[in-house]
């Protein structure tokens, strides 16, 4: 930071020092824009493109500083260039993109096709996302493909570190310690021991999945088969179909159609490719519209058959109340038959008694008439013995005895029937 402030303090009062932080770490360049505020005016920038070293000089010599740099640093700065960069990156050129370019802002001190500082916010966050969904999105799906080529090998090494971190360190430890004595029959063995003993003490295994991850390389699509490559290129195609989706086409126009890109491509692929979009987000427009109809179509259909259903529902209600009113009648009915049924029984039983009662009087009557027809009997065979005693006494016995037993025969029969 010291080279900074010195910059800045060589500075004019009026004139606002620029910084274009050119790192994809956008928290650290939060945090120095923060620090930075009251002095320098930190615009980040979106880099496509990976550094593989950077080195800095402190040669205070040109060397291989190009002359404008060189000529930059004594114009505005009044000093002498005293330190020399040199970055190292990927053979693929990328792109370099102004996130937060003031509208007043001079051009960013690095040109060439491959930079873009719109003024339009909307165009800048295109490119940004164009990045993010086409070069982040597409390592993360040769990672899975990458994956999913090594199936078998990192489902082993899954289980192996789902195993306890003990069990592990145990297992390498062990091993490590019957490899290191097989090695070493010589030396000493306390020396060994102790050796293998705090070596086993200081270092832990590593999880056996991120060695199994870190060691498959990426693939590329030389290697790749057939199906790997047409799932690779639906993904490429879905994601740029993505970002044309979530931009609108005049924003997506703006970074096509610089100087910079007239001059390499030509005006008529900058309208191809503005009609193409057109043609993209058209059908897919239609296609929603479609889309919509049936939607509404089907919303339609749903809508009769939730009220056909309802219609039904109200039927089969009053049904059920037809049907607990009839089952309430039927109810009433047993109950009244039931209730006929015990009259009739309370009637017959009340008949039976009378009947009963009636025969048990009238039992009781002729029981009564036999008695006094018996006592009859008895006094007329009284009179009998006193006639025959008379008969007997005054010489009629015979017809006195057939007029006896005459009455007596008519009496006794009159008393059985």
């Amino acid at each position: 930071m010291a080279w900074v402030s010195e910059l800045i303090e060589k500075r004019p009062k009026t004139e606002q020092v620029l910084l274009y932080a050119c790192e994809n770490d956008h928290a650290a360049v939060a945090r120095l824009k923060e620090q930075l505020q009251q002095k320098v005016l930190v615009l980040p920038c979106m880099v496509d493109r990976i550094c593989a070293a950077r080195n800095i000089f402190a040669d205070k010599g040109a060397g291989n500083t190009p002359a404008l740099v060189n000529s930059l640093l004594t114009s505005l700065c009044n000093i002498s260039p005293f330190f020399r960069i040199e970055v190292l990156a990927e053979p693929y050129e990328g792109e370099i993109v102004v996130l937060e370019r003031p509208q007043f802002a001079p051009p960013p001190p690095f040109g060439g096709p491959n930079v873009h500082a719109p003024q339009l916010r909307a165009a800048a966050h295109y490119l940004c996302q164009r990045k993010i969904g086409l070069v982040n999105g597409m390592h993360t799906t040769l990672a899975f493909l990458t994956a999913c080529s090594r199936r078998d090998e990192l489902l082993a090494a899954a289980k192996e570190a789902a195993k306890p971190r003990t069990a592990r360190s145990s297992s390498s430890s062990s091993s490590s310690s019957s490899s290191s004595s097989g090695s070493s029959s010589s030396a000493d063995a306390k020396g060994s021991s102790s050796s293998s003993s705090s070596s086993s003490s200081s270092s832990e295994s590593p999880d056996p999945l991120l060695v199994a991850l870190r060691s498959v390389p990426l693939l590329k699509e030389a290697e790749m088969q057939q199906q790997q490559k047409e799932t690779m290129w639906a993904w490429l195609t879905a994601r740029c179909l993505q970002v044309l989706w979530e931009h609108d086409k005049e924003v997506i126009k703006v970074p096509y159609a610089s100087v910079d890109y007239l001059y390499l491509f030509g005006a008529a692929h900058v309208w191809v490719c503005a009609i193409g979009i057109d043609f993209a987000q058209t059908r897919y427009h239609q296609r929603l519209r479609d889309d919509r109809r049936s939607w509404q179509a089907a919303a339609a259909a749903a809508k009769s058959a939730a009220t056909a259903a309802a219609t039904a529902a109200a039927a089969a209600k009053t049904a059920a109340t037809a049907a607990t009113a009839a089952k309430t009648a039927a109810t009433s009915k047993t109950a009244a038959t039931a209730a006929a049924a015990k009259a009739a029984t309370s009637a017959s039983v009340a008949a039976a008694g009378a009947a009963g009662a009636t025969a048990k009087t009238a039992a009781g009557s002729r029981a009564q008439h036999q008695q006094q027809l018996l006592q009859h009997l008895l006094q007329q065979q009284q009179q009998q013995h006193l006639l025959q005693q008379q008969v007997e006494s005054s010489g009629a016995y015979v017809a006195a005895a057939a007029i006896a037993s005459s009455t007596a025969e008519a009496a006794a029969v009159n008393v059985f029937v």
